[in-house]
């Protein structure tokens, strides 16, 4: 039964379709009145080059201005969609299925949470592809020390290949909101959270899992406390950027009532400046006074249209987890969503979607260099635990091996094999006091390069 009292559309069917990259002619895909405006230049420039003859950029024939799945004009516009009784199949079939029906058309984007232990793709992401959705995974977060440690390799290997062997492409959202406090013990620091993606990263591509589309995703209030951007893993390990924003009102205490706009404007300076693909990953509002929460919905839709043309992605939070932000909370603010999907802005052509081109790997994988190495330890005492210390600067950290060497002695091993997160505990011989001993540190990354350090001569308290 549809949402929407008397409403019969049905949604539209039709497989996603990913334009191929191409070798030896520019693609170029423009619509004259609604082209994102930091391309309409960069289009119009490359279009006139090619028609006097002039070489363009080396990739121009992939078509390389749209990021993967970016769309050249308008928005994505998608949904988590919670089931209105259960979590069986056809509880979630049937509660997209509605929404779809309403609406009159398929979601663009299909939302899936996966805890961290839990195998994906699942039955979810199959269906959401034969009916013209793209799936997208937030996939859960973990501790990102297991991560640095090697520890959970596999399990990411395993995930990896699956999603290599599904073939299709999807938004994978690993750890999103990493920046929040209630997460910090799992987080860790904002340098961990970026060796652990760049370490998931890097597994997914040396397992050839081209079709994963990787989206970071902070919370919106980090952009402005300026706390989201520390967690930024580099250019090379992201597709889209993106950002989960609420207006938290009237529900929590102390929260004033935030219009999209200024939920969504310090994430979307920044991700100009970055110049990806941007995305709200998850947004709501809840009801106040009668017609607000429809007049919130019918404003973010202009904001996007409007203030944020850049914004590629928008993915409703359909659901009541901590505060209602069901869309049919009230038929006024189910009727504003339904408007806003049926606004064509938010349903561009499947074949004007960028391209998911394996290339993009390449800066991925690319490591020749061995890591650099300082040994940061200063002082240790015999008898005791002590910590050794050393900084690493290598995007794909793996593994240490530690020794010492005492002055006019022989070497000996600390540690054969232990993560390359800049200490490890040592407990230190008490034969060693009075001596001076040498600490050796021998990188190795995940692409089998080697770097080394040495410490300067220590007296052993």
């Amino acid at each position: 039964m549809s949402r929407l009292a008397g409403h019969t559309s049905t949604a539209t069917d039709g497989r996603l379709k990913v334009r191929p990259a191409q070798d030896d002619t520019l693609v170029i895909r423009m619509r004259l009145l609604n082209l994102k405006p930091r391309r309409s230049l960069v289009l119009v420039l490359l279009a006139l080059l090619g028609s006097v003859g002039v070489p363009g950029p080396a990739h121009a024939g992939a078509d390389p201005l749209p990021g993967p799945l970016e769309p050249t004009s308008g928005s994505l516009f998608g949904a988590y969609v919670k089931p209105d009784s259960g979590w069986s199949r056809d509880d979630v079939i049937a509660s997209i299925e509605r929404l779809e029906g309403d609406l009159g058309r398929t979601l663009g984007i299909d939302h899936h949470f996966h805890p961290w232990s839990v195998p994906f793709p699942s039955w979810k992401e199959p269906w959401d592809v034969s009916t013209g959705r793209i799936p997208m995974i937030s996939w859960g977060n973990v501790s990102t020390r297991r991560v640095n440690s090697g520890a959970l390799d596999g399990l990411i290997r395993s995930r990896a290949e699956a999603v290599r062997n599904f073939g299709q492409p999807m938004f994978i959202r690993w750890f999103a909101e990493m920046d929040g406090d209630s997460v910090a013990h799992l987080s860790r620091s904002p340098s961990s959270y970026i060796r652990a993606w760049r370490r998931i990263r890097w597994i997914f591509g040396t397992s050839d899992a081209w079709n994963a589309v990787w989206v970071w995703c902070p919370t919106s209030w980090g952009f402005v406390e300026g706390d989201a951007q520390k967690y930024y893993p580099g250019d090379e390990y992201v597709d889209w950027v993106c950002s989960d924003g609420y207006n938290w009102a009237p529900g929590r205490e102390g929260a004033r009532w935030r219009n999209f706009h200024e939920i969504y404007e310090a994430f979307y300076a920044f991700g100009l400046a970055r110049d990806k693909p941007m995305m709200a990953g998850e947004y709501g509002c809840q009801e106040r006074a009668p017609g607000e929460k429809a007049g919130w919905i019918t404003q973010a839709r202009e904001d996007i249209k409007t203030r944020f043309p850049e914004i590629d992605a928008v993915v409703y939070f359909d659901s009541d987890r901590d505060y209602d932000w069901r869309l049919d909370t009230s038929p006024s603010s189910y009727e504003a969503f339904i408007s806003m999907g049926n606004d064509p802005y938010f349903n561009p052509p499947r074949d004007t979607l960028g391209a998911v081109d394996p290339a993009r790997l390449d800066a991925v994988l690319a490591d020749g260099t061995g890591p650099h190495v300082k040994v940061r330890t200063r002082s240790l005492g015999g008898g005791r635990p002590g910590s050794v210390r050393w900084r690493s600067d290598e995007p794909h950290r793996d593994v240490v091996r530690l020794r010492y060497a005492v002055r006019g002695g022989r070497g000996r091993l600390i540690v054969w094999r232990t993560a390359d997160d800049g200490r490890f505990v040592w407990r230190v011989p008490g034969a060693l006091r009075g001596k001076r001993i040498r600490i050796s540190v021998r990188a190795t990354d995940l692409a089998g390069n080697v770097g080394t350090a040495h410490s300067r001569w220590l007296k052993v308290r």
